[in-house]
């Protein structure tokens, strides 16, 4: 299920748990900045013009804020829910298409040669995202707004058995 629906506010995660004893919940997991970066390209378009020269740096920073807060609030919901839960719920890492395989084997489920296409394919779908990477402007933003953050990143993302790194764009 997807966790925009039925995260912290609704517990459905855990009131399925709940009523199925014999349930177990993969959680996959990405770190934040990509993750933001990702959010801010894909929900908030309207902020940036075709040739990304100029943008609204306010409503941006707006936006990664109000992104990072809520990888924040559902990491935390999870990362409780994996310790109050820690036989029935798991974390699996995401970040590239050659970890697809070790989600699928915790899941059991075969991956095909179709999957692995459909998966390059998807993660590699979002060009508004490259195109941030490569202006400096709007990476500096990025970075400002998330170091904001980092602490709390940090704090989430040991819970999720993440190494630690000093930069938050790991």
């Amino acid at each position: 299920f997807k966790e925009l629906r039925y995260g912290p506010e609704a517990c459905i995660p855990e009131l399925l748990l709940e009523i199925l004893p014999h349930a177990t919940i993969v959680i996959t997991a990405r770190r934040p900045f990509p993750t933001v970066l990702s959010s801010v390209s894909s929900w908030n378009k309207e902020l940036f013009q075709e040739n990304n020269q100029a943008f609204n740096e306010a409503s941006l920073r707006t936006a990664i804020k109000n992104h990072a807060e809520n990888w924040l609030r559902y990491s935390e919901y999870f990362a409780e829910l994996m310790q109050k839960y820690p036989e029935r719920v798991f974390v699996n890492r995401l970040e590239c298409p050659s970890q697809l395989p070790d989600l699928f084997d915790a899941i059991g489920i075969e991956f095909s040669n179709e999957l692995r296409e459909l998966s390059t394919n998807v993660f590699n779908s979002n060009e508004r995202t490259k195109v941030i990477q490569e202006s400096a402007a709007l990476m500096a933003v990025l970075d400002e707004e998330l170091s904001i953050f980092l602490e709390r990143f940090q704090m989430v993302e040991k819970r999720f058995f993440y190494e630690l790194e000093k930069s938050p764009r790991s």
